[in-house]
């Protein structure tokens, strides 16, 4: 990647803690520079994203994470060579994004069992492969059970975790929460309303066999 980088003359590289980064990006903006281009992984993407949303500076993607989901979403090039050329000579393109307690999000927030399954499943795959270590990720977060009380749509209910999604997901084990292909433009909100370990454990058997209808009662 950075040899792409490095190969073509119309590009200054700056590598940058994040802090710097930071900054460096209110500057170009400042300066009314009409394009940034960055290289990192999700969080990188949505930490500079928060600041141009909104402005006239455009965001140019090089995609240097582990699953660069939002290049893959927005259809940016996962090979830097490609990626480069896409950023020095295309025409920018509006992308939907999502906000929690003003936090901007580029692909999902959640709250409750997802975002630790996540951490252990990334865990386990130092040792194993990634449906593996999502089966028994899932398999600890059902043992370790806890749900919470929300308001939704003026309906109260105990959920074990809320889902945002940017776009349309899957409800499908073991590919959930990952983008629907073709699918609908706009917020997926996922909120499980099971309150106990044996109706949870009945929805999951029910997504890996038969999937899940979002407009049934479970949803």
């Amino acid at each position: 990647m950075l040899e792409a980088l490095l190969c073509e003359p119309r590009i200054e590289p700056m590598p940058v803690c994040p802090k710097e980064m930071v900054k460096e990006i209110r500057r170009a903006v400042e300066h009314r520079q009409k394009r940034v281009l960055v290289s990192g992984g999700d969080g990188t993407i949505a930490l500079v994203a928060a600041i141009l949303a909104g402005k006239n500076t455009e965001l140019a993607v090089i995609p240097g994470g582990t699953l660069n989901h939002f290049a893959r979403r927005t259809g940016i090039p996962i090979e830097p060579a490609e990626a480069v050329h896409l950023a020095l000579t295309g025409k920018a393109q509006p992308v939907d994004v999502g906000y929690v307690n003003d936090t901007l999000f580029i692909n999902t927030s959640s709250v409750g069992a997802y975002p630790t399954f996540v951490k252990s499943r990334k865990h386990l795959e130092h040792r194993m492969h990634y449906y593996p270590a999502s089966i028994i990720a899932g398999l600890r977060r059902l043992w370790r059970f806890r749900s919470v009380k929300i308001k939704l749509a003026g309906r109260v209910l105990r959920t074990p975790l809320v889902f945002i999604g940017v776009g349309e997901r899957e409800l499908r084990i073991p590919v959930f929460g990952q983008m629907k292909e073709a699918g609908q433009r706009g917020l997926h909100l996922l909120a499980v309303d099971c309150d106990s370990r044996l109706k949870v454990l009945l929805l999951v058997i029910k997504s890996v066999f038969c999937g899940i209808d979002p407009m049934q009662n479970e949803m």
